[in-house]
This record gives C-alpha cells, sequence and structure tokens, in this order.
C-alpha cells in the first residue's frame, strides 16, 4: 500500500481494547505500530524511534499524556509528527492547552467516533488517503 517505507504509528492508550483496534486496522493497511500501555512507556517509546504520526490519550496510569509530551521535549525529543489526542473528558481543551505547541494536530472524543474511522483518519495524515 505504501510506495517505499511503511510510515510508523505509536499508540500510547491505557485502554487495551482501543489500542487493538487502531493497531489491528493500521497493520492491515500496510502501517508498522507500536503501542505503550501508560505515559511512561509512551515516552521511552517516542524517545527511541522515529514515528510518522502518534495517538495519544490523555488520562493513563504513571503519566498522563500531556505530562509525557512535556518530559520528552525537555529529555530531547525533536519529533515532527503529527499527534492525535484521544480523549472522554469533557473539558479536554483545558488539559492539553499547552500540548498544542508540541504537535497536536487533532483531538478526537473517543465516545463520539469509531476507532475505524479514526484509523482511517490516520491514514490519511500519513499520505495514504486509502482506507
Amino acid at each position: 500500500m505504501f510506495p517505499t517505507k511503511k510510515p510508523r504509528a505509536l499508540i500510547i492508550d491505557d485502554d487495551a481494547g482501543c489500542r487493538s483496534v487502531l493497531s489491528r486496522r493500521l497493520k492491515n493497511k500496510g502501517m508498522v505500530v507500536d503501542e505503550a500501555g501508560d505515559g511512561e512507556q509512551g515516552e521511552r517509546s517516542l524517545l527511541s524511534k522515529v514515528y510518522d504520526v502518534i495517538l495519544l490519550d490523555i488520562v493513563m496510569p504513571i503519566l498522563d499524556g500531556p505530562s509525557m509530551l512535556r518530559e520528552a521535549v525537555v529529555k530531547g525529543y525533536k519529533g515532527k509528527a503529527p499527534i492525535v489526542v484521544m480523549t472522554n473528558l469533557p473539558d479536554f481543551d483545558r488539559r492539553i492547552a499547552d500540548a498544542k505547541n508540541l504537535g497536536v494536530v487533532k483531538v478526537v472524543v473517543k465516545s463520539e467516533i469509531s476507532l475505524t474511522v479514526l484509523a482511517d483518519d490516520v491514514l490519511a495524515m500519513v499520505g495514504t488517503g486509502k482506507a
């Protein structure tokens, strides 16, 4: 599906079911997908590999999404990957206000979007345009 190098996605979410659905859809469409179940694991992945897109939950154990992004930048993260923030919080704008300067391009409310549709949006973001 992709002309040369397969794009790489990082899904950081403590909801294993959410990670599984997104990962399966993206892998089936030709992407390489890494998963992290909390912010600490996500930060390690973010600092060790280059990603084409990042899907990031806000509320997670150990380290929440916005804090993870801030800490990764302090530790040297200079990635240019678009970040899609996923949440079910009604007050998410307040929680991610400063994270928007760190690469957040889209915020989705998980209860208002199908994970398959979200995966297709991610595929379009990395240039496949094919869902």
